[in-house]
């Protein structure tokens, strides 16, 4: 069971090894700053943004 458990360790860090480069590098969408958002999507600042600003907690008086 050891010697199992050994080779698919093995295995899985071989790929990890060849498979990283691939990988998507950076922050997820989920945290980027509002300014990085508007830029990646193109479009202005909207109502929908807005809501989502106050979900997140973000002041938009402030």
């Amino acid at each position: 069971v050891t010697l199992i458990a050994q080779v698919v360790l093995f295995a899985a860090s071989v790929f990890t090894l060849v498979t990283a480069r691939r990988w998507a590098s950076g922050a997820s969408r989920k945290y980027r700053t509002a300014e990085e958002a508007r830029i990646a999507t193109g479009r202005p600042h909207d109502a929908i943004d807005s809501w989502d600003d106050l979900s997140r907690g973000d002041d938009p008086t402030a």
